[in-house]
């Protein structure tokens, strides 16, 4: 994600219309972001990634065909934004050193701060997704949302059933020597 889509204003003049100006001239007043808490999500999305996610998006679009390319952009953006931040947990929760080559955020910015700001992106995305008042994306954003920490709560369970036998393993050959 470029570094201003958490602080995307148009100017009044500005024809063209996001889902996120959108959401204005609805009945709610969109979250004004907090630049400073988003550092660290900064940090990661500037790395240098290979966008597998965009390009697939660009694959299905060709049976798709989302009429706006605003949407399509926006739809790119928010799953580049949750992929993200889901990285900066998945870091924590394995304890990992480095991501794409470089220290990992949670060591330059702190385990806590890394969890609130990648807390936040969801939360954002969310705030997005409601943006381009599309029932069927919401159901789709809520489910895969679930997903995502269905199965990295299953990747932390089969890590310690792994070390847990490593260890009861360890503790049975090393008093039997």
């Amino acid at each position: 994600m470029a570094d201003d889509n958490f602080e995307k204003t148009k100017s009044p003049s500005s024809s063209e219309s996001s889902p996120s100006d959108q959401m204005q001239t609805s009945e709610f007043t969109p979250h004004e972001t907090d630049p400073a808490l988003l550092e660290s999500y900064r940090y990661i999305a500037n790395m240098p990634g290979k966008n597998v996610r965009g390009k697939l998006i660009d694959c299905f679009q060709l049976w798709l065909n989302v009429d706006s390319e605003s949407v399509l952009t926006e739809i790119k953006e928010i799953i580049s934004d949750l992929h993200n931040a889901s990285l900066m947990i998945d870091d924590i929760e394995d304890n990992s050193k480095l991501r794409r080559g470089v220290p990992v955020a949670h060591s330059i910015f702190g385990v806590a701060p890394v969890i609130n700001t990648a807390n936040y992106v969801f939360f954002l995305g969310l705030e997005r997704c409601h943006a381009l008042n599309n029932p069927k994306a919401m159901r789709v954003f809520v489910l895969e949302i679930l997903n995502l920490h269905r199965g990295q709560g299953h990747d932390i369970m089969v890590c310690i059933i792994i070390l847990t036998c490593f260890s009861l393993q360890s503790r049975y050959i090393c008093a039997s020597i």
